[in-house]
């Protein structure tokens, strides 16, 4: 009895770390994002008054088109490296230093370009390195998720999106040159704070890095990405679609951030009334789905004010998806042995990626100009409301889960054991591994051992290790064959 009420003093005392932690995380996730936002969505170069859309197309979009892939590239290369275990935890702190190496590099470069010599290939060349140095941190910004419980990693992401949106709503207002003096003095703290975070993410987890294998993938959340992925193409397609109609992004941008702040309160609010839930977007991707389609039929048909509006529906419906991908990616690293780096690497892949398509096709129609522009419009909505249906199908086609049969909690317990001395796992652990056979959540786990969370994910993360699986349904059929054995 001693020994739980202590537990449940820890508890008390992590969790008001976690709340200090959740501030500090907010505000270098955020100032990050601002740097992130300000030169991936197409802001107007500094030092060149009354750019026009063609001078925009033939400067911006190649540095925009460089950033998004060498950041998808970067990701994959990771990801998959990390499946061929290339990374020990001494590594991520040289990674950061070499990201910001990268990203100098490219903001000095894209400076230059715009100040003294506006040829695209400088534009390039800046987007390419600033692409590579922000895929890296991304990455590890994933690796510090990947260490906190699902509702501190929901309050962070949101609350920062507050952040992120208000610095980038006041540089939008701000002379262009006094806007990048002020990113160059925000880069040290962006870094600096995930220094410090990822010193606090190797003491918070007994394995920082876990094992990852081609087989422990069944656990990715594949059809969470997947809805990420079409509604970020539809998002980007039509931003790019508007651009013609405002001579530029930055009346797009300037409601686009909007959205994000107004959606950031709103979720923050919920969670602060019902608490924080685990993000679950395949419940929430449908409503979602069916109003953007709605909504895009009638654009290629209505005028410039409907587009505004439309291009704020589906930035809050965009950011808040993807915001809820990177906590689901967090939470299938917490609760699989899947490493960050793996999780994260793909994830950005596949949204970065859409984000460089998107760019690409919805670029079309203002090249083509005319009535061309019209059709070319026509054919994106179609081709976006046939995307955005593909998650929809894939949902209804979830893998069955396997069950114990037959098998009482005596039974359970036994087959537990036997693994247990097979694989020399604790007894603390093995009474983590019972409950987890059983299908129950970490957060019911926790309650019923009168344990912390992050206690149990801990537990789990080593029984996962020692029984060579990779996610709770992998663990119940390994239960359930050791029935079969013993029969």
């Amino acid at each position: 009895m001693a020994e739980i009420k202590q537990l449940g003093v820890d508890v008390k005392d992590e969790l008001a770390a976690t709340n200090k932690e959740r501030l500090f995380l907010a505000l270098g996730w955020g100032v990050f994002l601002s740097i992130n936002v300000y030169f991936l969505w197409g802001v107007p170069l500094p030092l060149l008054p009354n750019i026009d859309i063609a001078t925009y197309d033939r400067l911006i979009d190649p540095f925009r088109w460089a950033a998004s892939v060498s950041i998808a590239v970067t990701a994959l290369v990771f990801a998959v490296a990390s499946l061929v275990k290339l990374f020990e935890a001494s590594q991520a702190k040289l990674i950061l230093v070499v990201g910001a190496l990268l990203f100098l590099g490219g903001f000095f470069i894209y400076i230059w370009a715009s100040a003294v010599s506006p040829m695209a290939y400088l534009f390039l060349m800046a987007g390419l390195l600033i692409g590579v140095s922000n895929g890296m941190f991304f990455l590890l910004w994933g690796e510090v998720f990947s260490s906190f419980d699902a509702a501190s990693v929901m309050y962070v992401l949101f609350f920062a999106g507050i952040i992120s949106g208000s610095i980038c709503l006041i540089l939008l207002f701000i002379k262009s040159v006094v806007a990048y003096i002020v990113l160059g003095m925000l880069l040290p703290v962006a870094i600096g704070t995930l220094w410090s975070a990822l010193k606090t993410a190797y003491e918070r987890q007994a394995k920082p890095f876990v094992a990852t294998t081609i087989k422990g993938l069944r656990a990715y959340p594949w059809r969470p990405l997947i809805c990420v992925t079409m509604l970020g193409f539809v998002f980007n397609a039509m931003r790019e679609v508007s651009f013609v109609d405002f001579n530029g992004p930055a009346i797009i941008n300037m409601f686009s951030l909007l959205g994000l702040i107004v959606v950031s309160f709103v979720v923050v609010g919920v969670m602060k009334v019902t608490g924080a839930k685990k993000p679950d977007i395949e419940r929430l991707y449908s409503p979602i789905m069916l109003i953007i389609a709605g909504c895009l039929i009638p654009v290629p048909f209505l005028d410039a004010q409907y587009r505004i509006v439309f291009i704020v529906l589906i930035s809050c419906a965009y950011l808040f998806v993807v915001t809820l991908f990177k906590a689901t990616c967090a939470n299938t690293s917490q609760e699989s042995a899947l490493h960050p780096f793996c999780v994260f690497g793909i994830g950005y892949t596949g949204v970065f990626g859409s984000v460089a398509l998107g760019t690409w096709v919805g670029m079309v129609p203002r090249e083509a100009g005319g009535e061309n522009s019209t059709i070319y419009i026509i054919g994106i909505v179609l081709v976006a409301i046939y995307l955005l249906a593909i998650p929809l199908v894939l949902m209804k086609r979830r893998r069955k889960s396997s069950v114990i049969v037959a098998m009482d909690e005596d039974q359970l317990s036994f087959c537990c054991e036997r693994l247990a001395r097979r694989h020399a796992i604790t007894q603390s652990e093995q009474a983590v591994m019972e409950l987890l056979a059983r299908n129950m959540s970490y957060a019911s786990v926790a309650k019923e051992l009168q344990l912390s969370e992050n206690t149990v994910r801990t537990h789990g993360k080593a029984i996962y290790r020692k029984l060579d699986v990779h996610s709770k349904q992998e663990l119940v059929d390994l239960v359930t064959a050791e029935q079969t054995r013993g029969l």
